[in-house]
């Protein structure tokens, strides 16, 4: 089925193309030494020096894609409007398809100038636009599925990237890109019965017995998540074996498994990243030019090589994931951090002093009247008046719990701006209890965590009609805003411990009012009682207090990485957030008046000060300026792309080179760089409304700035006066 032409390979049924793939990867397993002979033969440079197992997985990759992931890796790294400019011209890329696409260069010149008569015109033409975004978006969605596609390392690579908006320009490639570790192919249930029975007694023993009900297991990167059931709370007379043996039970825990196998293959991914890096920093090629891979030589070796080495870079520590007695460690370490900072009865003044000083420094850049009034709308409730800040909150507690289609009727009200602060007020933040008694090195049993995931309510977001779209954003921004920002700063800078991977898919929520009735429900036909997950799957809108306000939960999941900081570097953190944060005052108030003396000095005494703890955090240089600029661009990704002295990519470079990705400082990069992302696209979110409902002349203002540098500010100076 794959003699003939590339250009001539078509698919007709995504799953018939899918069985076909399997059948086929099974049979260059089998015939291995033969392709790895025709392998060295043809493309004797690319070869050289890989075991065998290297290159049977090559062949495999060669099968699944690998062509056209190296084409879409070079069109994902370039800016939107470069790619769109390229693919008007005449032998530049086509809209990526599955599998190996027809290279230009084997194109007659008859059928390069017919196709390229084909292709849409840049301009001001009617629908040129839309036809540009309807093509990036089966780009990113294609794009996305190779990485499936492949398997092994390449989903993790996913998740890497998504993280890295300074390698992937373009904004859907990046959203769906998140959507991939969701998305990963499960191992079969009897592999996954045979290794809780090897390494659970409970299981072994037939107290608890695993389930495969597909709605509750999961499969990422790394690891999958079942269901099982105790056969102990079987009613009485029954035959233990058979409990629960139908989809419509409810769980009493969940287990977390890792398998050799997909250890393996990631070991040898690996092995070949490496194989392919050193080639590639040699000779500065991807390969020697072969007639039969000459297709696979990208146009910017450049690209390629940075993402191999930063996979390379996170080899020991994606390894370590598959060891899941370092994650339970880690899961009960933040049981008790979770406890302590927010008690078991949610007693947490904290953070209620922090949310009533957040909100000047969120509506800063609207002036301080509209800052002033949104602290005063956010302690009293009081919503009079027209001000944005006082609108803002109350437009997000109407959404939040009645919508947006009575949102835009009713008037502005006190009662769901109070409802919003006493939900918050009242939210619980949960990290499941770990069952040592059940887990092992590749199974960890844990309780089950309610709820629907932050992804979840994105997908909403992204996808939903207009009233849950509005529901479930207001509910994500005030999650992120009021909850997990502050949550994250406490735990870096005073506590120098926390959760190493806060991305939407490593939350849940539950008791979110109505948010259910848009999500897909189970039926529920069983008569026994409820577990935790039941309880909350069982009704479509959250049962509420009787003061009105939901009962809501916060589950943070997957504590496989952490950052655990030394109290010297956790200072240093500190100081460098306040430093940022009184060269970013001193920039504004020499924008205001260019001839203010004594900002200039300001800025130049903060610069110094910033670039001493960038030094004292490992990068080592003589330029202030550089420095200072650095620091700047861990928490304004602007900066990394407008500063002249960072230009080319150096940022990422420096980083990279200063902060390994295992370090614990690498850690806190990526810490910052997932909220950093998932604030500025909130922000713009909230900035692009501002703009639509204000006056003309006032539709470029910035309203809104989400600037963790400020909003961590509170945090800095505690850890500092703690270690005093």
């Amino acid at each position: 089925q794959f003699s003939g032409p590339r250009q001539h390979w078509s698919f007709a049924c995504p799953g018939a193309f899918a069985s076909m793939l399997d059948r086929f990867v099974n049979v260059t397993r089998g015939v291995a030494r033969q392709a790895q002979a025709t392998l060295a033969e043809r493309a004797p440079a690319l070869a050289h020096g890989l075991d065998l197992p290297q290159r049977q997985r090559f062949v495999e990759l060669l099968a699944r894609g690998f062509e056209t992931f190296v084409h879409g890796l070079d069109r994902a790294t370039r800016e939107v409007g470069h790619a769109r400019n390229q693919r008007r011209m005449a032998g530049s890329s086509s809209p990526i398809t599955l599998g190996p696409q027809p290279s230009f260069e084997s194109q007659t010149p008859e059928e390069t100038a017919e196709s390229a008569q084909t292709r849409p015109e840049m301009g001001d033409t009617a629908g040129t636009s839309d036809v540009f975004d309807e093509d990036d978006e089966a780009f990113a969605k294609k794009f996305a599925q190779v990485f499936l596609d492949m398997g092994g390392i390449f989903p993790k690579l996913a998740q890497v990237l998504s993280l890295r908006p300074d390698l992937i320009k373009n904004r859907r490639v990046l959203a769906r890109l998140r959507m991939v570790q969701e998305e990963c192919k499960r191992m079969p249930f009897k592999d996954a019965r045979a290794l809780v029975e090897a390494e659970s007694a409970p299981f072994r023993e037939g107290h608890y017995k695993l389930q495969d009900w597909s709605r509750y297991v999961h499969a990422g990167s790394i690891a999958q998540v079942a269901p099982f059931v105790d056969c102990r709370n079987s009613p009485q007379g029954s035959d233990p074996s058979e409990v629960q043996s139908s989809e419509d039970g409810l769980p009493d825990g969940v287990v977390k498994l890792t398998f050799r196998r997909m250890r393996d293959i990631m070991e040898v991914d690996f092995r070949l990243l490496r194989s392919q890096l050193h080639w590639m920093e040699r000779t500065g090629e991807w390969s020697r030019i072969t007639p039969g891979l000459a297709a696979l030589r990208p146009k910017n070796i450049n690209k390629i090589r940075e993402v191999w080495k930063v996979m390379v870079g996170m080899e020991a520590e994606i390894l370590q994931e598959f060891d899941l007695r370092h994650e339970a460690e880690c899961q009960e370490r933040g049981l008790v951090l979770m406890e302590g900072l927010v008690g078991q009865n949610n007693e947490c003044q904290w953070l209620e002093d922090w949310r009533n000083e957040a909100l000047s420094t969120v509506f800063r850049p609207a002036g301080p009247q509209v800052a002033s009034r949104a602290q005063e709308v956010w302690r009293t409730g009081a919503v009079g008046g027209s001000r944005f800040g006082g609108n803002w909150l109350s437009r997000l507690a109407r959404r939040a719990f009645v919508g947006q289609a009575v949102a835009a009727d009713i008037a502005e009200s006190e009662q769901h701006v109070a409802r919003l602060r006493a939900a918050l007020h009242s939210l619980h933040v949960k990290v499941p209890e770990v069952y040592s008694h059940a887990s092992g090195p590749n199974v960890l049993a844990m309780a089950v965590a309610e709820g629907r995931s932050l992804k979840e309510v994105l997908d909403v977001v992204a996808n939903g009609e207009a009233d849950a779209a509005q529901k479930a954003a207001a509910w994500f921004a005030a999650l992120l805003l009021f909850v997990v920002v502050p949550l994250w700063g406490k735990m870096l800078l005073t506590v120098g411990c926390c959760h190493a991977d806060p991305h939407p898919g490593n939350f849940k929520v539950s008791g979110i009012p109505g948010l259910e009735e848009v999500m897909p429900q189970p039926v529920m036909s069983t008569q026994r009682q409820r577990g935790l997950l039941g309880r909350l799957m069982h009704g479509s809108v959250a049962q509420e207090a009787q003061d009105g306000c939901p009962k809501l939960i916060l589950w943070i999941l997957d504590w496989g990485s952490c950052v655990d900081l030394p109290d010297s570097t956790r200072c240093e953190l500190c100081r460098l957030v306040l430093n940022l944060a009184s060269l970013r005052a001193a920039e504004r108030r020499l924008q205001q008046a260019e001839s203010d003396v004594a900002a200039s000095m300001s800025i130049v005494e903060a610069t110094q000060r910033v670039a001493s703890c960038m030094r004292s955090l490992g990068l080592q240089s003589d330029d202030d300026e550089f420095l200072a600029a650095l620091g700047m661009a861990l928490f304004d990704p602007a900066v990394a792309s407008s500063h002249p002295a960072l230009a080319n990519g150096r940022a990422q470079h420096e980083f990279e080179r200063g902060f390994p990705v295992h370090s614990g400082l690498g850690k806190v990069l990526r810490v910052v760089a997932i909220l950093v992302g998932i604030s500025r696209e909130m922000e713009a979110r909230m900035n692009d409304e501002a703009a639509g409902r204000a006056a003309t002349e006032q539709s470029q203002q910035t309203f809104v700035e989400l600037f963790l540098v400020e909003l961590w500010r509170p945090f800095a100076e505690e850890g500092l006066a703690s270690s005093a």
